[in-house]
């Protein structure tokens, strides 16, 4: 508790006795007490305020913090749609380094959110890291481990080319996917495009092989 906190606390705990005090003398004399109520409230409002302020202050950052994290969702849904703008995928990166630094999340939905954004934009290490956090408290969520199966996917379709083990990468890509597919929750958009950067990566490959071959 701070300072003045502390003195309010304080002079809010004497004026309620003076009150108490004013009010007895007036019932005695009989005359009318009712404006010294208002001392009663305002010593309440005084001993009170770091309770007031307190949750006025908290409910205004978690308004902010639900706007931000309403936004960088939308992005992330305007990016679905438009996956080749890359205007949309560098506000989105901007805001969602601006939200990590100003602010943390806590909750377990907000670490999903943040993940599920980061595989849109491509970041699987930070999809990763918020889905494994999520499971580090419930490892049962569905969603978090939705998240770390498309993240581990996009993460392999993206080490093909390079890969020395290419054929098993692509058993287990392949493998991935149908597990996926057959997931209903999943947004099917993201699905088709993951399977079609996919193929275009094994006929960049096949077509590598047969200009060696040649």
């Amino acid at each position: 508790m701070k300072t003045f906190e502390i003195v309010l606390l304080a002079t809010g705990g004497i004026l309620f006795l003076f009150s108490l005090l004013v009010i007895v003398m007036f019932i005695k004399k009989d005359k009318p007490y009712v404006k010294a109520i208002w001392l009663i409230v305002i010593s309440f409002l005084m001993m009170g305020f770091s309770s007031i302020a307190e949750a006025e202050f908290f409910g205004l950052f978690k308004y902010e913090k639900e706007k931000k994290l309403t936004e960088l969702e939308l992005l992330a849904k305007a990016l679905e749609y438009c996956p080749n703008n890359d205007n949309i995928k560098t506000v989105l990166n901007d805001k969602l380094h601006q939200f990590e630094d100003t602010e943390k999340a806590t909750k377990t939905e907000e670490k999903l959110i943040l993940g599920d954004i980061y595989l849109s934009v491509g970041d699987e290490s930070k999809a990763l890291a918020y889905s494994n956090e999520a499971l580090s408290k419930d490892s049962t969520n569905k969603k978090a481990k939705t998240i770390k199966e498309l993240a581990n996917t996009q993460r392999l379709i993206k080490k093909l080319p390079t890969s020395d083990k290419k054929e098993a990468l692509r058993m287990q890509v392949e493998k991935n996917m149908k597990i996926l597919k057959s997931d209903p929750t999943i947004n099917k958009n993201r699905i088709s495009r993951m399977q079609r950067i996919y193929e275009y990566k094994i006929d960049s490959l096949q077509t590598k092989a047969k200009k060696a071959n040649q």
